[in-house]
C-alpha cells in the first residue's frame, strides 16, 4: 500500500495466460479401401484389413497431441467485480482496488493467492507514492504501470517486495509517477518475460475514485 496519503497496499496480488485457436489443418487424405479403386474386385463378405482402421487412429492421436501442445497456458477466472490484466498471452485475474479504503488494506494478512491471480491499484491521476508491506504475510511483485491509452498500460518500473510484520517496513518507490500497480506472487513477471517496456491490457476495469 502506499505510505502517504495514497498507499498502494501492502501485498497485492495479480494473475495470466491466453490459449491459442483451434487447430486447423487440411483434411487427412486417407487411403481408398480397395472397393473404391477403380477396376478392383474384392469378394462379397470380405472384411478390410484391421491394420489400416489402427493407421487412421494413430495419425488423429498424432494430431491431437500437436494441437495440445500448441494451445497456451489456460485463462484463469475473471474474480466477481474484479478484471483480467493480459501481457500479451499470459493473463492475471485480478481484484480491483479503487478508492482509499481499498487501496490501504491491499492484500494484508492473506496467507495465500492462486499462481495466476493478483490485485490492481487504480487510481484517479498519476502518482509517486511508495508501495510498503507492513502486514502482508507472503512475498510480492508489483508492477508500476503507465497509461498509455484507454485500458492500455507499460511497464514503468519492477520491484520485489519483503513481507513485513512490523514497522520500520521497507519504501519500494517507482522510478516514475505511475497511474496504476499490478501485485502478483513474487517472481510472476519474471516467469512469464513481462519486463519494463512490456504492454499490459486491462479488460472491464471501473474508473477509480479519488
Amino acid at each position: 500500500m502506499p505510505a502517504d496519503g495514497l498507499r498502494p497496499d501492502c501485498d497485492m496480488p495479480v494473475p495470466a495466460g491466453v490459449g491459442n485457436g483451434p487447430h486447423r489443418g487440411r483434411p487427412l487424405d486417407f487411403p481408398k479401401p480397395a472397393s473404391a479403386v477403380t477396376g478392383s474386385k474384392r469378394r462379397s463378405g470380405a472384411r478390410p484389413s484391421p491394420g489400416w482402421a489402427t493407421a487412421v487412429f494413430l495419425v488423429l492421436v498424432v494430431l491431437f497431441a500437436a494441437c495440445a501442445k500448441k494451445s497456451g497456458p489456460a485463462i484463469p477466472t475473471e474474480p466477481p467485480g474484479g478484471a483480467l490484466v493480459a501481457f500479451r498471452s499470459h493473463v492475471v485475474a485480478v481484484e480491483l482496488a479503487v478508492n482509499q479504503a481499498e487501496w490501504e488494506k491491499g492484500l494484508m494478512n492473506r496467507t495465500t493467492m492462486g499462481t495466476n491471480n493478483g490485485m490492481l491499484f487504480l487510481f484517479p491521476s498519476a502518482t509517486g507514492s511508495p508501495f510498503y508491506m507492513k502486514d502482508t504475510l507472503i512475498p510480492l511483485s508489483v508492477a508500476f504501470l503507465q497509461r498509455t491509452k484507454g485500458q492500455t498500460y507499460k511497464v514503468i518500473d519492477l520491484k520485489d517486495m519483503t513481507p513485513c510484520k512490523a514497522d520500520p517496513c521497507k519504501l519500494y518507490y517507482a522510478s516514475l509517477s505511475y497511474d496504476a500497480a499490478l501485485e502478483v506472487n513474487e517472481g510472476w513477471f519474471a516467469r512469464n518475460g513481462v519486463h519494463v517496456g512490456s504492454t499490459a491490457e486491462v479488460g472491464r476495469a471501473p474508473t477509480p475514485h479519488s
